[in-house]
């Protein structure tokens, strides 16, 4: 690949929003789900295995997504301030941009494994799930831990591309790495041929190739570009690591905290056996195919925002973040409707176990009616963090998030089953989507007015 890291500036900031939309969005999107494809086929062959190993690697999921959304956390920060950098034209600022991401990226992946190692039994011991659950899980996440640098900076390396207009490349990389996950997963779980049978061990093995190598074939491609990595950038942060931060820390905190309080509603879920904790985890992956899809539009929608931000046109870049949101409730709805018409065959394509299938269909059913919402919630916040301003949208998300916990133990102390879980997340996402809306649409006036670090200096937006 050869290009300049200006190459799409003038489409992003002046010319049609939707041709901008559908080249950053469309192979966002479609990143995302590969994204989604590692979860996807990892339950796919653990299935196979039996309802434990499925347990185990959903229990470890939690907790291996917490990890994950501080690395897109720190990437979403980076990628706002390159983004910025990029509207402006300025290629210095660019090049510090770039090495501020880097170093958020690594410092930000070490703390990561090692708290997260020193706190992997203690996080099962409280969850309370089975030993068999335990054992597996245990050696699941240990492995994935150590992966973390990877993700981290592979997290960083497609958030670079698509700040500079280059989704298509983002898209490629996952694509090389979700294709090395596809064929080792079966192998390194049931150990075909001279390679042991590792089981659920298997595919966090698998998962953590696929990263790296990714990341090592992104980082030759960032040269090509003209962003020339800078291994040692770490060791001396650039002054707009803090600027990276202070947008990325927010959404890193309100990732890790969503995760955490899924941990806690797990906690909820296992008084109703492993076929429940089952069905959440299996539940939670058919979501995701929506879900991911409004990442890569709200990840779409953090380069848009920024990118006008950084030339100075505060209401194109409100106009852009709408238009980005009805595109993406238009795939979404059409998901939805198929999910929520079929939910038994859906879950089927996991497990053919009758109490998880059963448990199963209720969740599709109840999350289902709440995937536009959802939509809502996650693109505005890519559009909030493309304006560099995130605290206020993180402390909602926290909040509703949060409520869902008590919600659940309020239903079951009641008498509700399972069930209570399914609806406090489905309520919450209803109420999540609509505030984040309103909160967007009343502040549109102030984009204008906001401020964002770029080289040190306020953007040249116009006046309100």
């Amino acid at each position: 690949m050869h290009g300049d890291v200006l190459r799409y500036r003038e489409l992003v900031v002046s010319g049609s929003i939707d041709r901008a939309i559908l080249h950053l969005g469309a192979p966002a999107a479609l990143s995302a789900l590969l994204q989604a494809g590692f979860l996807i086929v990892d339950a796919f062959w653990l299935g196979r295995v039996g309802p434990a190993a499925v347990a185990a690697a959903s229990t470890a999921g939690f907790a291996m997504w917490l990890a994950q959304t501080i690395g897109e956390g720190a990437a979403a920060g980076s990628g706002s301030v390159l983004a910025a950098a990029v509207g402006s034209g300025d290629r210095a600022a660019v090049e510090r941009a770039t090495a501020a991401g880097q170093s958020l990226g690594l410092w930000g992946s070490l703390i990561v494994v090692g708290f997260g190692l020193w706190l992997v039994r203690p996080l099962f011991e409280f969850m309370g799930t089975d030993p068999a659950v335990t054992h597996s899980g245990t050696a699941y996440l240990v492995i994935v831990l150590l992966g973390m640098p990877s993700y981290f900076l592979f997290s960083w390396i497609s958030a670079a591309f698509r700040a500079a207009g280059y989704a298509g490349t983002a898209l490629r990389l996952l694509a090389v790495a979700a294709a090395v996950n596809v064929v080792l997963d079966p192998l390194l779980i049931f150990g075909v041929g001279p390679l042991p049978r590792l089981g659920v061990a298997g595919a966090a093995s698998a998962t953590v190739l696929a990263w790296t190598i990714g990341c090592a074939r992104g980082w030759q491609l960032l040269g090509r570009l003209g962003i020339r990595p800078r291994p040692l950038a770490f060791l001396r942060p650039p002054a707009e690591s803090w600027a990276a931060l202070r947008v990325g820390l927010p959404l890193a905190v309100e990732g890790a905290l969503f995760s955490l309080i899924y941990v806690l509603l797990t906690r909820v879920t296992t008084t109703f056996g492993t076929p429940a904790v089952a069905a959440l985890g299996i539940g939670h992956k058919l979501e995701v195919l929506n879900y991911f899809v409004c990442a890569g539009m709200g990840a779409a929608a953090t380069t848009l925002v920024g990118q006008n931000l950084g030339a100075g046109d505060a209401v194109r870049a409100s106009r852009t973040a709408w238009r980005a949101l009805f595109l993406t409730i238009l795939p979404v709805g059409l998901v939805t409707m198929v999910l929520v018409s079929r939910p038994a065959a859906a879950v089927s394509v996991f497990i053919s176990d009758h109490e998880v299938v059963s448990a199963g269909v209720t969740y599709v059913l109840l999350v289902g009616l709440s995937q536009v919402f959802m939509a809502a919630e996650v693109v505005l916040v890519g559009a909030f963090a493309g304006s560099q301003w995130t605290t206020i949208p993180a402390a909602i998300e926290i909040a509703l998030t949060a409520a869902r916990v008590p919600m659940a133990a309020w239903l079951v102390g009641r008498g509700w089953g399972v069930e209570a879980v399914w609806l406090a997340i489905a309520a919450t996402c209803v109420i999540k989507g609509t505030v984040l809306a309103l909160l967007f649409a009343f502040r549109r006036p102030r984009l204008a007015t906001g401020r964002g670090i770029l080289g040190g200096l306020p953007y040249n937006a116009p006046g309100p």
